[in-house]
């Protein structure tokens, strides 16, 4: 059994103009409210409830040349979502979660992805298991800098190591602050050096024994 509480359906197969702009509305909707006191319009308002599964909006797969399941045209419009958010994932643990098998989330070269947290920190954690990989494509390179005063933290956990590794065309460069600025500061450990030289110029290389 099916029930409808409003159905429309429209179907354009009478207009032969084909140079002509043609729009097929299977609903249009416009609400103005009166500016002279405190109103709120609504398009289109939806509650669907009680049943074993619900949908407030189902939009089915569309056959057209160009498809959107939706296209919002204000750019100064906001967007609020109060519950978890899947995209290629139908049940999301978290208030967003990307993920369809392919590459999750991109960002174009023409944007960035700021972190704001409220803590005064973010934080990125890798897959359980598997290794969490941050590329640099197209020869490009891969900086690690902070805006202000900090420190740049590498901190393996339990007996990890923190490895450069590089192939026979590339090397490892520290540009430090000037003559009398350390560059490089070891404490409590080795400097272990492996099938290559490690040189130094224009600098001091200081070692205090135990």
């Amino acid at each position: 059994k099916t029930l409808y509480g409003l159905r429309s359906q429209i179907t354009n197969d009478g207009i032969t103009d084909a140079a002509g702009t043609h729009n097929i509305y299977g609903g249009y909707f416009v609400a103005t409210g009166n500016t002279g006191g405190t109103a709120t319009t609504y398009g289109l308002y939806v509650d669907a409830n009680a049943a074993d599964t619900s949908y407030g909006v189902y939009i089915d797969d569309g056959a057209g040349t160009t498809d959107y399941g939706l296209y919002q045209t204000a750019a100064d419009d906001d967007n609020y979502f109060a519950g978890q958010v899947g995209i290629g994932d139908s049940s999301p643990s978290a208030p967003l979660e990307v993920g369809d098998g392919t590459d999750s989330l991109q960002v174009s070269s023409v944007g960035d992805m700021t972190f704001v947290d409220a803590n005064g920190a973010a934080t990125i954690t890798g897959p359980a298991g598997g290794a969490l990989n941050i590329n640099a494509a197209n020869s490009q390179a891969l900086a690690l800098a902070t805006t202000t005063a900090g420190n740049i933290t590498l901190t393996p956990a339990g007996a990890g190591d923190v490895v450069i590794d590089t192939d026979s065309d590339t090397q490892v460069t520290l540009n430090g602050g000037g003559d009398g600025v350390d560059s490089l500061v070891l404490t409590d450990g080795d400097i272990l050096v492996s099938d290559g030289d490690l040189d130094l110029s224009g600098g001091d290389f200081n070692v205090t024994l135990d």
